[in-house]
């Protein structure tokens, strides 16, 4: 037998059916029923890793737990706590930690409690945080497991009113993606930089109950936003919400954790949530995440998934980076880093502002309606040799809406292909051109003469006229890469 011992535990009851549950070549080390069954076990499989342990004691109905347990089952009392309470400002340790009136100081407190950072949760917990944690000293990894059929585990933070950053826009521009024209505001009651402390910050519009991030200070009492939404707490795909002139306004920061990882299994199906968090860490940090659901958050590292399977969303929330394998980002923005991976295809939807100048596609990247301040290449020029990557321009994504817009420039090259829905005249509106294969010509062919005609330029106008004057809906470039039109 293996020295390793796993910790899983099942729904069972009867202690009596422990043994004949177990699978083949499994042996039992100790067993408590605390009030659910806690199995500590070793093995003599040849088995590859611990994953495929997992798996065949999930088909007896066992959930892992941890490997090597330091403690016994007995502090899992604490898995049964729905809510816990974090102030790290005024809490106490020795609290008990689950009202908003009695917080402990530490995350590590409630880790401690749980007696694993791996706790087996088995109905809707939530862990709030009540004020700023002040450095990087008490990370926040949660690697906590839900079960059940409704099972949903929520770190919530809050929103802190900016004094001095409330009043009424005299102004409002809004977007145009003809032109390339983001929403501006302007609040002619402040002067110089105003806005500048505030960039990355939430703005509540009180008079149309509308939802946006600042995203750059414009001067003279202006800024540019984000898109403008209806409240995207509970709610991933909010609604577009209208900003007028005359419409009031308070701004609000989330309230900062150090959160690095966010890895929440869960048997319900639900999506582990993450609201109002300004998620915090060193320069150039990453936050490793599953299956999850950010609303509202600032995220400051990069927003990396745990595995291929890992379909993070963020709604409405201002992003430092994302290295993105099966991640829908709707309204908000990405700031500075844009990796699209292989696996999983992503979506970018919502008006999303991608404001960042790394931009890769070495997967399949599903663009609704999105602003691209900069140059996109499909696949990466700077890959590893073999990179393929699709961008697809959809009005199917979520809103119903194909537009690339914005200045960027779009290019595709060998082993891109690029795919849209709908005219091209609609679906590519910015301003920074298109090339295949480097070249701003390409081939069309008339599919019914079967004639070549070199030297089109590659226009969304001609995307949209019929070979041999235009493409007729595909574009070919020296190199065999496309532009086409699929629906």
């Amino acid at each position: 037998m293996s020295n390793t011992v796993y910790r899983y535990t099942s729904t069972a009851v009867d202690p009596d059916a422990v043994t004949d549950s177990l699978p083949p070549g499994v042996a039992l080390v100790s067993l408590v029923a605390n009030p659910y069954l806690y199995a500590d076990v070793t093995t003599d499989n040849p088995l590859a890793d611990r994953a495929d342990l997992d798996s065949v004691m999930s088909d007896q109905g066992w959930s892992f737990v941890e490997e090597n347990p330091t403690s016994p089952p007995n502090v899992f009392n604490s898995w049964t706590v729905p809510a816990w309470f974090v102030d790290p400002v005024s809490g106490n340790d020795a609290a008990d930690g689950t009202t908003s009136g009695t917080p402990v100081q530490h995350f590590a407190e409630i880790v401690k409690r749980w007696g694993t950072p791996t706790p087996l949760l088995r109905q809707d917990t939530t862990v709030t945080f009540l004020s700023d944690q002040p450095d990087f000293s008490d990370p926040v990894a949660i690697s906590a497991s839900v079960v059940g059929s409704t099972g949903t585990f929520t770190l919530r933070g809050g929103l802190t009113a900016q004094a001095g950053a409330s009043g009424t826009f005299t102004t409002v521009t809004p977007r145009n993606r003809a032109t390339a024209t983001r929403w501006t505001i302007t609040d002619s009651s402040k002067t110089g930089a105003f806005w500048t402390p505030f960039v990355g910050m939430l703005v509540h519009d009180t008079t149309a109950d509308a939802w946006f991030c600042v995203t750059a200070d414009l001067g003279g009492g202006s800024a540019e936003i984000t898109e403008p939404m209806q409240s995207a707490v509970g709610n991933p795909t909010p609604a577009y919400a209208a900003i007028a002139n005359g419409d009031a306004y308070q701004v609000f920061a989330p309230i900062k954790v150090n959160l690095v990882e966010f890895a929440v299994p869960t048997s319900s199906g639900n999506a582990p949530v993450v609201e109002h968090v300004w998620a915090t860490g060193p320069s150039f940090g990453i936050l490793n995440a599953g299956f999850s659901f950010f609303s509202e958050c600032r995220i400051d590292t990069l927003l990396s998934p745990t595995s291929s399977e890992s379909f993070l969303n963020a709604a409405n929330s201002y992003l430092f980076g994302v290295e993105s394998d099966g991640c829908t980002v709707v309204g908000g923005a990405i700031v500075s880093e844009l990796s699209v991976i292989w696996g999983a295809e992503s979506v970018i939807d919502g008006d999303c502002v991608v404001l960042a100048p790394a931009l890769a596609v070495e997967g399949t990247l599903v663009v609704g309606a999105g602003y691209f301040a900069n140059a996109l290449s499909v696949p990466n020029l700077g890959s590893l040799g073999g990179a393929d990557g699709t961008l697809i321009v959809s009005g199917g994504a979520i809103y119903g809406t194909a537009a690339f817009w914005g200045p960027a420039a779009l290019g595709a090259h060998v082993g891109g292909d690029v795919q849209y829905t709908g005219s091209a005249a609609a679906a590519f509106l910015n301003t920074g051109g298109m090339t295949l294969d480097g070249q701003t010509t390409a081939f069309s062919v008339d599919l019914t003469s079967g004639a070549w005609t070199p030297g089109v330029n590659v226009t969304p106008a001609n995307l949209d006229t019929a070979a041999p004057a235009g493409f007729g809906g595909i574009a070919y470039g020296v190199r065999g890469t496309k532009i086409r039109q699929v629906a």
